[in-house]
C-alpha cells in the first residue's frame, strides 16, 4: 500500500511538511543530466519515503494542481470527474470549490489573473469516461469567490488549455472530427487557437479568437501548455501517433515539446532524447525553461525533468526519481509565478493518464 493511502488526512500531511519548510530553500536541488533511457527500477520501497530535498506531501488525494496568481493557494481536482478543491498553503485549510454548482465532474481547474476560475468538465457523461474525455469536455467559467454557477464558454476542447499569467488570453486545442477515442492515424486535424475571456456584468464570453496552428492526425495532436514572453510565445506538446510523418518521430506513440510563436503560429521543436517520452508541463517565470514529464514509456512510469527552451542542444535534467522504485508517476508539475515552488502529483503507472493520488510541493532554491 502506498504511504499516500495510509496518511489519511490532508491536514496531517501539511503539518508534517511545514516543519521542514524553512530549511528547504538551503538544500541543493537534485539533478541528473538526461542523455538517454532511464535505468530499470532498482530500489525497494515507496518514492514517498525517498522524496527530493525540500519536498513534502500536501494531500493524500488529488491531481492536476495549479498555483493561484499570488502563489498562496493551490487548486486541484480530487479525481477525474470529481470536484475541484483549493488548498491554502498558509493554513493548510482545504475548501471544495464546486460542490455548490451542478456538474458532471471536473477534469481540470485553472486560475485567471483576477482569481476567477476556468474549469474543464463535460456537460454530461457521453458513453464511457474515456469517450467523454476525448470528445465532450467543455470550458466553463466561475467567479473568484466560487459562489456562483459554472457558466459554459461554448468551447469543446481536446486535452488542456494555456492561461496567460498577465492577461485574459487563453489557448486551447480541438480535434476535427470529434470522436470518442484518441485519434489514431489519418483522417482528421488537430488545431490550436487563442482567444480572450471577457467578463461583463458577471457574464463571460470568448472574444478575438485566432486560429494559430493546425496539424493532421498523422503528424501529431496539439496541446497548449503555457504562455510566456509577454504572451508572444506558447509552450506546447504534440502527441505523435504510431506511423507519424513528423520529423524525428520514432515508430511508437510518444510526445514532443514545441514552442509556438503566437503572432504567426510558427512551431519550433525543442529536442529531447528520441527514445524517451517527453510532455511539456509547467513553465518557469523567466520563460527559458519548462518542466517536462519524462520516462522510458509513460505507461510504465514518469518523472519530472527540466528542459531549456532552446532548439539547439538544450540542457535536460532529471529532478525526481519515482521510477527507481517501480511503476510510479511523479507528474503534472506546475511552477509558482515567483519560481520558488513546484507542485506535482504522485500516481501509479497502471492507472489512467493524468490520475493522481496526492499533491506534493517542492521548494526551489533562490536562483534555481
Amino acid at each position: 500500500m502506498m504511504r499516500s493511502e495510509i496518511l489519511g488526512l490532508a491536514a496531517a500531511a501539511w503539518l508534517i511538511g511545514a516543519a521542514g519548510m524553512a530549511m528547504a530553500a538551503d538544500v541543493a536541488m537534485p539533478g541528473d543530466p538526461v542523455t538517454g533511457t532511464f535505468a530499470a527500477p532498482s530500489k525497494e520501497g515507496d518514492p514517498l519515503d525517498h522524496l527530493p530535498p525540500g519536498t513534502r506531501l500536501l494531500t493524500s488525494y488529488g491531481e492536476r494542481a495549479i498555483f493561484s496568481p499570488d502563489g498562496s493557494k493551490i487548486a486541484f481536482v480530487e479525481k477525474a470527474y470529481g470536484d475541484a478543491f483549493e488548498l491554502d498553503l498558509r493554513t493548510g485549510a482545504i475548501r471544495n470549490l464546486t460542490a455548490h454548482t451542478p456538474n458532471s465532474g471536473i477534469l481540470r481547474v485553472h486560475y485567471m489573473k483576477d482569481g476567477s476560475y476556468l474549469l474543464l468538465a463535460p456537460r454530461r457523461i457521453e458513453g464511457s469516461k474515456e469517450e467523454t474525455r476525448s470528445a465532450h469536455i467543455e470550458l466553463w467559467w466561475m467567479d473568484a469567490r466560487a459562489e456562483g454557477q459554472m457558466i459554459p464558454l461554448g468551447l469543446t476542447l481536446f486535452e488542456g488549455i494555456a492561461v496567460s499569467p498577465t492577461t485574459n488570453r487563453i489557448a486551447w486545442s480541438t480535434v476535427s472530427p470529434r470522436i470518442g477515442k484518441l485519434p489514431r492515424g489519418i483522417g482528421g486535424t488537430s488545431s490550436l487557437s487563442t482567444g480572450e475571456v471577457k467578463v461583463s456584468g458577471g457574464v463571460p464570453k470568448i472574444i478575438d479568437v485566432l486560429p494559430l496552428a493546425t496539424r493532421n492526425w498523422d503528424e501529431c495532436l496539439l496541446e497548449a501548455q503555457d504562455f510566456y514572453d509577454g504572451d508572444r510565445k506558447l509552450s506546447a506538446t504534440c502527441y505523435v501517433m504510431t506511423g507519424s510523418k513528423m520529423p524525428g518521430a520514432k515508430p511508437v506513440a510518444e510526445s514532443q515539446v514545441y514552442t509556438i510563436d503566437t503572432a504567426n503560429g510558427a512551431m519550433t521543436r525543442i529536442p529531447t532524447p528520441i527514445e524517451l517520452y517527453a510532455e511539456a508541463e509547467g513553465i518557469f517565470p523567466d520563460g527559458k525553461r519548462t518542466t517536462v514529464e519524462c520516462g522510458n514509456d509513460q505507461a510504465k512510469g514518469l518523472d519530472i525533468c527540466l528542459l531549456e527552451l532552446e532548439p539547439d542542444a538544450p540542457r535536460y535534467t532529471r529532478l525526481t526519481f519515482a521510477q527507481d522504485y517501480g511503476a510510479y508517476r511523479f507528474s503534472n508539475p506546475q511552477v509558482s509565478r515567483d519560481g520558488r515552488k513546484m507542485a506535482f502529483q504522485i500516481g501509479l503507472a497502471a492507472e489512467e493518464a493524468g490520475s493522481g493520488r496526492g499533491i506534493l510541493l517542492m521548494d526551489l532554491p533562490a536562483g534555481f
